[in-house]
């Protein structure tokens, strides 16, 4: 009885799930089959059918030949493949009462990602009228007052549909796949197998049964794996002309720091301050002074009435003005590397220089992987070698150890212009010290442990499910002005 009210509670109470077939396209997204050719597919499946034509079920896409042994679905006109996956539903899922969500891209009406696809039905059914489609890494607003999707950042709109399907998806028994431990947790307890076909389903826990999703760790989909699908993968990028690559790249391809490349701490901040500013005795600016937020016609709070803590200065530049002293000891509680960035406007005096211990980026081009958003280009992969140490006199606990998790990390750009430059100035940040620092992970909360320095990397070279990856028009403009904040400028 406990069981079976606990299972009622993740929503498997129904012992009926329905079995859909899908199709992956190059961005990520699982496009359903319409019914009847979804449970053709099972059909064939279970008799042991190693390959198959879509036009004995649907004529129009009799282009399409399904290879079962492989997962591959092929376009026979070009040779094109794309994985195809068997997902099983719980009857929560919009799919399985009947409704499909779609859009219209030229004319053509296109079924949503299949998470996508139940986001919207929950929002539909909760009489919202507008979804920011950017909380689940697509960069789309969906109006359901006047049924269109508006892309966020060009204000492109498309028609949006609810339709019903004509007929239903097939429906299998329910077999447990999760075993419940005596501390109370939960884990998948066998492969899906069919006699015939030990290959990939995918099972998909939505709408009531999120605690599922919160329990289970998400994972990548492999041959002969079953996961639970946690974060629907973007389905939609930006496309545009590819233009022509001129560019050059770096004609080194591994970059190693070691402890010579430390930078040195040999002049004091007095000297390295009088390089960039000048004393102030008239026209004293009358805004308080950032560092200190006390007036600067009055005695710095960090002086207690220490000769000189009245002194004002103006930066050469940017003739931002501050107490001297507020200044020298805002330089002295950072990484004193003989460079100063203003509190106030960010310019940067002198070549500013960070933290990162000893460790090797690498860098090469995958001919044959292609970002979303850049499927024209190759993609430029990074890797980052760092090892655990003991931090130095320019870390937070010199002589403690730090730690260096998830490495060697990797990292992709698109081989077009702005991603050369782009890996041009990555470079330049790692000899500068600057892509990582000792400190407190944002994410677990361990101190002493390498944490990135707040250049942003992509990490995901397929999808976007986590924000880490393609498609983001943005990218390459933002990670430019991350670098120049840091003084690293062509």
């Amino acid at each position: 009885m406990a069981m079976s009210m606990f299972f009622n509670c993740l929503g498997l109470g129904d012992n009926k799930k329905i079995i859909i077939w899908s199709w992956c396209n190059e961005y990520g997204s699982l496009t359903p089959y319409e019914p009847l050719v979804s449970n053709k597919i099972e059909e064939m499946f279970q008799t042991g059918t190693q390959s198959m034509n879509l036009g004995i079920v649907e004529p129009t896409l009799s282009n399409y030949q399904l290879d079962l042994a492989n997962m591959k679905q092929i376009r026979l006109a070009s040779g094109k493949q794309r994985t195809i996956n068997r997902l099983l539903l719980f009857n929560d899922h919009v799919l399985a009462k009947g409704i499909i969500w779609e859009f219209q891209a030229e004319n053509i009406w296109t079924s949503y990602d299949i998470d996508i696809s139940n986001h919207l039905e929950i929002a539909y059914q909760q009489n919202a009228s507008l979804l920011d489609l950017q909380h689940f890494g697509q960069p789309y607003k969906i109006d359901f007052q006047q049924w269109i999707q508006i892309r966020s950042n060009s204000g492109t709109q498309r028609k949006i549909r609810r339709r019903a399907l004509s007929h239903q998806y097939q429906t299998e028994n329910f077999t447990s796949q999760l075993s419940v431990q005596s501390q109370g947790g939960i884990q998948k307890q066998k492969k899906h197998v069919s006699r015939a076909h030990p290959y990939n389903t995918l099972q998909v826990a939505t709408g009531s049964s999120n605690l599922l999703n919160s329990l289970t760790p998400a994972s990548s989909v492999h041959k002969r794996t079953t996961v639970y699908r946690q974060v629907s993968k973007p389905f939609l990028t930006d496309t545009s002309k590819k233009e022509a690559v001129t560019e050059s790249l770096p004609t080194v391809q591994k970059i190693t720091l070691d402890t010579l490349g430390a930078t040195p701490f040999l002049r004091s901040g007095l000297e390295v301050l009088g390089r960039y500013m000048i004393g102030v005795t008239q026209n004293i600016d009358k805004n308080d002074c950032a560092i200190c937020c006390d007036k600067l016609n009055e005695p710095s709070s960090y002086g207690d009435n220490m000769s000189g803590s009245s002194d004002v200065v103006e930066l050469c530049f940017c003739k931002h003005q501050f107490h001297k002293l507020c200044l020298l000891t805002m330089y002295n509680s950072v990484h004193k590397g003989n460079s100063l960035q203003c509190p106030c406007c960010n310019t940067i005096y002198g070549e500013k220089t960070g933290t990162c211990p000893p460790g090797t980026m690498e860098w090469y081009i995958d001919k044959d992987l292609h970002l979303a958003g850049y499927e024209d280009y190759s993609t430029i992969c990074i890797s980052y070698h760092m090892s655990p140490g003991i931090q130095g006199p320019e870390h937070p606990h010199p002589g403690q150890r730090y730690k260096a998790r998830g490495f060697p990390r990797t990292a992709f750009l698109p081989d077009c212009n702005q991603g050369r430059k782009v890996l041009k100035l990555l470079i330049e940040a790692f000899v500068r010290r600057l892509t990582f620092t000792i400190g407190t992970s944002t994410t677990t909360g361990e101190q002493n442990t390498l944490t990135w320095n707040e250049i942003h990397h992509k990490t995901e070279s397929y999808g976007n499910a986590f924000g880490h990856g393609y498609p983001d028009p943005k990218y390459l403009d933002n990670v430019l002005m991350e670098l120049a904040s840091h003084g690293v400028v062509e």
